[in-house]
């Protein structure tokens, strides 16, 4: 910002750089990991058909291809009805991600329904695409 003539300028220019610090951008979040946190709760786990379990199932790609996507379990994430399951955090910041979450996910910062290897192999690529800024998405507070 130039130099400042008037006190609205002062004020104006003062505006501005707080706008400016407050943004957060994809490149702001992306020298951090991009945690994926799987509900492990025995009521998500119950809605799973066989054998099959997202939690192993993001760890096995975190295995195969991890880098910049950390895969955490958690107990319950308190929508146990719509499990199993899954958000995406930098820090303690949740994610959503236009264009992919419904309203209700959106309003819940969480992918619900994460029953089967392909939701599961879908949300790692996105989760990939989150961090390398090849997505559309927001950074929120602590989910409520």
């Amino acid at each position: 910002l130039g130099p400042c003539t008037t006190t609205t300028d002062m004020w104006t220019s003062s505006l501005i750089l707080y706008a400016m610090m407050s943004l957060v951008t994809p490149s702001a979040t992306t020298n951090h990991p991009l945690k994926v946190m799987v509900c492990g709760g025995s009521s998500c786990l119950g809605r799973c058909r066989g054998s099959f379990n997202p939690v192993k199932s993001f760890k096995g790609l975190e295995k195969t291809q991890g880098g910049s996507v950390e895969v955490h379990e958690v107990e319950c994430l308190n929508m146990c009805k719509r499990g199993p399951n899954v958000r995406m955090m930098y820090g303690k910041d949740s994610v959503t991600v236009d264009g992919v979450m419904n309203d209700v996910e959106r309003r819940r910062k969480a992918f619900q329904g994460v029953a089967s290897n392909e939701r599961v192999a879908s949300l790692w690529d996105i989760a990939k695409a989150v961090h390398d800024g090849t997505a559309e998405f927001e950074v929120h507070g602590l989910p409520e």
